[in-house]
């Protein structure tokens, strides 16, 4: 029942955050982008642990953009309820016909994990980015903040109890938010909607798919303008496999 009562708070709470999708008649423009992604786990102690993912982000069917980034991170792992993040990203984009832009992303999050259920847990994920770009002469500065709903459903142990689950669910929604001013006003405020599919291979390796549905707001219009659909693969590798089973439900995004 609490199984249940869970799956439900999820499907409502993406219900919610998109009813302005469902409200919007037209989109201006709907583009589709593939992800790709490489993500590394290391307990230095039983309090911090490091990680960082790397990857390539690229238009469906042409190469007219595409972007690059690595992100180094850090999670402290003080409190049952809550872990501690603090990062640095870089993120390079190729523009064809315009300008590329490399970006330095140092940002800080706090995750807290509520409610709970017993098959089935929440994370609520608050970030604050510092988004410095560099574009030819140009050089901007602008804050962004960032909350993601998340959880992952577990599909043997849902249905049949089972101890160990290698199959999973991800499900989340995030929203963005810019403050002050905008690095880029067409793509910096966004909701972010995620559904997909993991396997665990074992206690080192696990592969997830996602599918993702973007829409942004134009720093003109306020409006949401533009759809995207991102097909996403991310390969998630544990170097400390002994702490792997009681962390597999939370590994850092």
């Amino acid at each position: 029942m609490k199984t249940v009562m869970s799956i439900l708070l999820v499907a409502g709470t993406i219900s919610l955050l998109t009813t302005p999708v469902t409200a919007q008649e037209e989109l201006d423009e709907v583009s589709s982008q593939i992800w790709a992604d490489y993500h590394a786990h290391y307990y230095l102690n039983d309090r911090i642990e490091w990680y960082a993912d790397t990857g390539l982000r690229t238009l469906t069917g042409n190469i007219d953009w595409s972007q690059a980034y690595a992100r180094p991170s850090l999670r402290f792992h003080r409190y049952k309820a809550m872990d501690i993040h603090a990062g640095l990203g870089v993120f390079f984009t190729n523009n064809q016909g315009a300008d590329d832009v490399l970006e330095i992303r140092p940002w800080q999050g706090v995750k807290f994990f509520w409610p709970k259920f017993k098959n089935i847990s929440f994370a609520n994920y608050f970030r604050l980015e510092q988004r410095l770009t560099f574009s030819s002469d140009n050089y901007e500065f602008g804050l962004r903040g960032r909350y993601k709903l998340s959880t992952r459903i577990p599909i043997k142990k849902a249905l049949h109890n089972e101890v160990f689950d290698p199959l999973f669910v991800p499900l989340s929604a995030e929203l963005f938010s810019d403050f002050g001013q905008r690095v880029d006003p067409l793509f910096g405020s966004r909701l972010r909607l995620d559904a997909g599919l993991g396997y665990v291979v074992n206690d080192d390796w696990v592969f997830e798919f996602h599918f993702i549905a973007q829409l942004s707001r134009s720093g003109k219009t306020e409006t949401l303008e533009t759809t995207e659909y991102i097909l996403r693969f991310q390969i998630k590798h544990l170097f400390s496999s002994k702490d792997y089973r009681k962390q597999r439900d939370d590994l850092p995004d």
